[in-house]
């Protein structure tokens, strides 16, 4: 049995509440809960998710996800809208009053709380399908509002979704009776450009055709964007460059070692660890 089964709301072809700027409620969902599955998981719990990238689900299908891996919680994430820009809040739901469910949404809500600064709309009650079909007790979050233009350009900062990542941990682990252990994971590691060889790296994403960089030894958005996923499998001299960027045995071939290197590196600049490089890792790798 899980401790619990995180649901990133929406996805795919349903993104949600589009905020004043065009950003959307299903990316952001998306990577705050995750992140909250992997500070849950470096506590010592268990955590499934109902997606892990940009994928729609239908809401029975969510719950169905849920009640096959049988979690002893469920916890939907979730942003509000409304037509008034000026409106904002947090506020949690549960399918009813008095029990586990509620429970759960009341120790996520006073986590939150501190930390979002806005208004506290309550624990409230709701015939929502996924708090109504999933067999564990569950909880909804509505993280404040996507179309208010200052929510949003909160939840657009990576050190404010992992700080409602981490409050929403805390909020869980709470319910399970026990105690979060801080992690020194917030301290981002200040890099010089210049220490590391990018023409190296230029050099090789455009033989490998991911780009057609100039090569200047300057990391910009171009070069970001030329920089392909990597994990446990990959070899060559991409992986050989992350190697020697993580101060560790180079030989080009990404094996225990090196995902280790990349999740101790993940933790240390706020990001979730996974062992795999993505956009975030890599931004981070570019010192950008």
């Amino acid at each position: 049995m899980l401790d619990f089964v995180f649901d990133a709301g929406h996805g795919g072809k349903d993104p949600g509440a589009i905020g004043p700027t065009r950003k959307n409620e299903a990316d952001f969902v998306l990577d705050i809960c995750l992140k909250a599955g992997s500070y849950v998981k470096e506590q010592g719990y268990t955590v499934g998710y109902t997606r892990t990238n940009d994928k729609f689900l239908e809401l029975y299908e969510r719950a169905n996800i849920s009640n096959s891996l049988k979690p002893k919680y469920f916890v939907s994430f979730h942003i509000n809208s409304f037509t008034d820009p000026s409106v904002n809040g947090l506020e949690t739901y549960c399918y009813s009053k008095g029990g586990a469910g509620e429970i759960l949404a009341v120790n996520i809500l006073e986590e939150l709380l501190p930390v979002m600064d806005i208004p506290n709309r309550g624990v409230k009650t709701a015939n929502f399908a996924v708090l109504r079909r999933t067999q564990a007790p569950a909880a909804l979050l509505e993280l404040g509002f996507m179309s208010n233009p200052e929510q949003e350009s909160k939840l657009s900062l990576e050190t404010y979704r992992n700080e409602l990542a981490i409050a929403i941990a805390k909020g869980c682990i709470e319910t399970l009776g026990g105690n979060y252990k801080e992690q020194p994971v917030f301290t981002p590691v200040q890099e010089t450009k210049p220490n590391y060889d990018y023409v190296e790296l230029q050099k090789e994403l455009n033989i490998q055709g991911y780009g057609k960089l100039a090569i200047d030894n300057i990391p910009g958005p171009k070069t970001l964007a030329a920089c392909p996923t990597v994990r446990i499998g990959a070899r060559g001299n991409i992986t050989k460059w992350i190697q020697k960027r993580l101060g560790i045995s180079a030989d080009g071939i990404f094996g225990e070692k090196t995902k280790k290197a990349v999740i101790d590196f993940q933790k240390t600049n706020g990001l979730v660890s996974d062992g795999i490089l993505g956009k975030n890792t890599w931004r981070k790798l570019l010192g950008l």
